[in-house]
């Protein structure tokens, strides 16, 4: 069975270390789950922070957005920690840079790509040129 290289997930030493030892607990798609949806920290918008509590409650809002099972996970190996992570917004921006050469190359105009991901016509001009 061939399978194309796209296909293939990212491995965890991609992630900035501060997520990958999330990674290696919960997995790399729960890790970014997590991360992208914890707001940034104060005036640092590159990072995102919370505290991993020592006890897993049922009412805690991991257990709500990752489930029992994660948030255990999280709670045995991090409790009682404040973890201070990326917020892998480079991750996001290097996939929808892809997205719109994918789509450039596909025949599509720049400002309908413009107008399918909310940038500005100049912007994905730009990022349609760049390698």
């Amino acid at each position: 069975m061939t399978v194309m290289r796209d296909t293939l997930p990212e491995p965890v030493t991609t992630l900035p270390p501060s997520v990958a030892q999330i990674a290696e607990v919960i997995g790399r798609s729960r890790a970014l789950y997590l991360i992208g949806r914890i707001p940034p920290t104060g005036r640092r918008s590159w990072r995102v922070c919370f505290y991993v509590p020592k006890v897993t409650r049922p009412d805690h809002w991991l257990v709500a957005l990752l489930g029992w099972h994660d948030a255990a996970k999280l709670t045995s190996h991090f409790g009682g920690e404040i973890l201070h992570t990326s917020n892998c917004r480079f991750m996001v921006k290097r996939f929808r840079d892809a997205e719109i050469r994918r789509m450039r190359r596909a025949g599509m105009q720049i400002d309908e790509i413009a107008q399918a991901v909310g940038l500005s016509v100049g912007r994905v001009q730009d990022i349609a040129v760049r390698r």
